[in-house]
């Protein structure tokens, strides 16, 4: 009788449960006691009793054809664990019932979430794992640390719980649910890099910063090409310069469009017609006022007759620099941008992706949360002297995450070690497994590509 207690307690004494209540319930069970599925029972005692668990649970759940169980099924699932539980640890059942659950419904699983279109998860909530084989992720495979792979005790194969602590808001969308769903083996990347000299306090900077101060704090916001009209030139060869070449997605740098220049720049995507496959363009960044007139350092991901948003920045960039009258010391400029750290995961055939700009990579409650939420790409659009962070982040994310990681950064000529291209993929070799482009090997304006062959090499 206790164990039926236990167990109603866990599900709650409800008329119907929806299967995916089901799954976060009995994932949440196993977090409360994952120090004892790890470490309380021997590998030798567990396999077996899992198993049989795990095949009684799916052929029940291979019984249902909705998403949702009444409650003659859920008295029947009820019944299933308290049986089993007679005989084993209650959290070994637990896990065992969930992973029957995934085993059974994994091909319905993503189109449950899919139907919810776009959503925000909390902490302890329950999302999708996209979980590319390696092999197939732009030629990736599993790394030096296979561990980091496995099914952990409180997840399934294609289900995980969110952190217990968030420090972001944190969105799953599938409206680009075919954005991407071509990337693979037989892709080609771009990032193009149209500017190269861009320092702060040069004449010759190819962008502008407006630069003021509020509550004697110095800022700047609205940064921009000098000359509006270059860029755009340049932009537009950039593009055309994919296009020649078949790049399936294209990358800018942080701060390299203008909302003028995306206007021209999808513009010009809309008139290669059925003559040429335009890229899809992670369109670096740009500032821009957002629907409440809070200014935002914003990506888009540009397509022929749509936009996307995919992140706004929430870690401002702060550079040395004068007062606005030029006679007090140098002190540090900081962007005035609106801070709401936020993730968005975009769903795109068998891909989940996030969009990190420049620094937003760096912070470790980021990167913890990247390696928690495991996407299968991270896209990086930077404009920063100091790329180390880049290199490391990047490693990190291949080896405990098993996902991809593309920079593209903005660079000047007077930094000739900055690296102005990072790749990251979870490979064993090192050299299939990292690679850097150093500003000093380029000449902007310039497409650098690279190709998911065996080992990483870029061309321009």
């Amino acid at each position: 009788m206790s164990m039926l207690v236990e167990w109603n307690a866990v599900l709650g004494q409800q008329d119907w449960l929806g299967i995916l209540e089901i799954a976060r319930k009995l994932l949440g069970f196993c977090r409360k006691h994952v120090t004892y599925l790890r470490y309380g029972l021997r590998p030798d005692e567990a396999y077996k009793p899992r198993l049989d668990v795990r095949k009684e649970a799916c052929a029940f759940f291979e019984r249902v054809d909705s998403e949702e169980l009444d409650e003659e099924e859920v008295g029947e699932l009820v019944e299933l664990m308290v049986r089993w539980s007679a005989r084993h640890p209650a959290p070994l059942v637990a896990h065992a019932v969930a992973l029957g659950l995934d085993d059974a419904l994994h091909a319905r699983i993503h189109g449950m979430f899919r139907g919810r279109h776009s959503f925000t998860v909390q902490a302890n909530e329950l999302i999708p794992v996209l979980d590319v084989p390696c092999k197939g992720q732009l030629k990736g495979e599993q790394n030096s640390d296979p561990h980091n792979i496995d099914i952990p005790f409180d997840g399934t194969r294609n289900l995980q719980l969110m952190p217990e602590t968030l420090e972001h808001a944190v969105t799953f969308s599938y409206e680009l649910d075919d954005a991407l769903a071509g990337l693979g083996l037989q892709s080609r990347i771009g990032v193009g890099l149209p500017n190269g000299q861009i320092k702060t306090d040069s004449a010759k900077s190819e962008l502008q910063w407006e630069r003021y101060t509020r509550n004697d704090c110095p800022l700047f916001r609205n940064v921009r090409p000098s000359d509006e009209e270059e860029q755009r030139r340049r932009l537009l060869d950039l593009l055309d310069d994919a296009v020649r070449k078949r790049v399936y997605l294209l990358i800018l740098p942080e701060l390299s469009v203008t909302p003028g220049l995306l206007d021209a720049v999808q513009e010009h995507l809309q008139r290669f017609g059925t003559r040429a496959v335009p890229p899809a363009i992670v369109a670096g960044s740009c500032h821009l006022e957002d629907e409440h007139a809070r200014l935002r350092n914003r990506s888009l991901l540009l397509l022929p007759h749509a936009r996307h948003v995919l992140h706004d920045k929430f870690e401002p960039f702060s550079f040395p620099d004068r007062r606005d009258d030029n006679t007090e010391p140098e002190s540090y400029r900081h962007e005035d941008i609106h801070r709401e750290p936020t993730l968005r995961i975009f769903v795109s055939g068998q891909w989940s992706w996030v969009t990190l700009i420049c620094k937003d990579a760096m912070p470790p409650r980021t990167v913890n949360l990247i390696e928690a939420l495991r996407p299968r790409l991270v896209v990086v659009p930077a404009m920063s002297p100091k790329t180390q962070p880049f290199d490391t982040n990047a490693r990190t994310f291949a080896t405990h995450a098993q996902t991809t990681t593309i920079v593209a950064n903005a660079a000047d000529e007077e930094v000739p070690d900055a690296q102005v291209v990072v790749v990251s993929r979870p490979r064993r070799k090192e050299s299939r497994f990292f690679k850097a482009l150093r500003r000093s090997k380029v000449s902007p304006p310039c497409l650098v590509l690279f190709d998911s062959g065996k080992r990483l090499y870029f061309r321009s």
